[in-house]
């Protein structure tokens, strides 16, 4: 971020990216816009306000609000969130993590579900009331899945 390398964590259950207050103290002075964010079993960090800055990843430039936090709040220096995926494919292996930006058409795969057809047994004998068991049966039966969303992935 500017001169300075922070470490962050990459967190795609987070919409939006964080940064601990010690960390962005001297990169920018953030606005004084305070949020509430509610993260996992609802515990809640109001924030000390947010600042928009571009950041170098692989060798691209990304544009991120970051949502400056304070520090006893965040065990690592920064979060990037899901919403670096405005931008860029973020592909995961191994021992890496690699960040593509969006005109990179070599990093798209379109994936395709296919119907499977599975002649399981519809097990549904442990629904005591007779009506719900009947159309507990009746739903699962005549589901249809529908193609709603597409998605973009990686080689």
């Amino acid at each position: 971020m500017g001169n300075k390398i922070i470490e962050a964590l990459i967190d795609s259950g987070s919409s939006v990216s964080l940064i601990r207050e010690d960390v962005s103290k001297g990169i920018i002075e953030p606005s004084k816009h305070i949020s509430v964010l509610i993260g996992l079993g609802k515990y809640e960090v109001k924030t000390k306000g947010s600042f928009q800055r571009k950041i170098e990843l692989d060798g691209e430039e990304y544009s991120l609000t970051w949502h400056v936090v304070p520090t006893p709040s965040l065990e690592f220096q920064a979060v990037i969130g899901s919403d670096i995926l405005e931008q860029a494919s973020v592909c995961f292996y191994k021992e890496s993590v690699q960040f593509r930006k969006h005109e990179d058409k070599n990093c798209f795969l379109q994936m395709q579900v296919y119907e499977a057809e599975v002649e399981d047994e519809i097990v549904v004998q442990h629904v005591t009331n007779p009506q719900i068991r009947r159309e507990l049966f009746e739903l699962i039966s005549n589901y249809e899945p529908k193609k709603t969303e597409m998605t973009n992935m990686c080689p």
